[in-house]
């Protein structure tokens, strides 16, 4: 499976997750001049936009220690 393939199978898998929490998925790639987003979400009167990253390991770190800092 090649670097896309993958990146799309886990921005889907973030979406349904999103949508789980109860957000509306409003956009999937998203693209203007500026870049890409890869989900644009909502829910109520929040707005969320979504950078997926995947990490095949934990040599950058793990994100159970980023999420914990997200939470703090």
């Amino acid at each position: 499976m090649n670097k896309r393939s993958v990146g799309a199978q886990k921005e889907a898998l973030a979406a349904e997750f999103l949508k789980s929490r109860g957000y509306r998925i409003l956009e999937m790639n998203y693209r203007c001049r500026q870049g890409e987003l890869d989900i644009v979400a909502q829910k109520e009167d929040t707005l969320v936009i979504a950078e997926v990253k995947f990490r095949s390991g934990t040599a950058c770190g793990d994100p159970a220690e980023y999420r914990e800092n997200l939470h703090a």
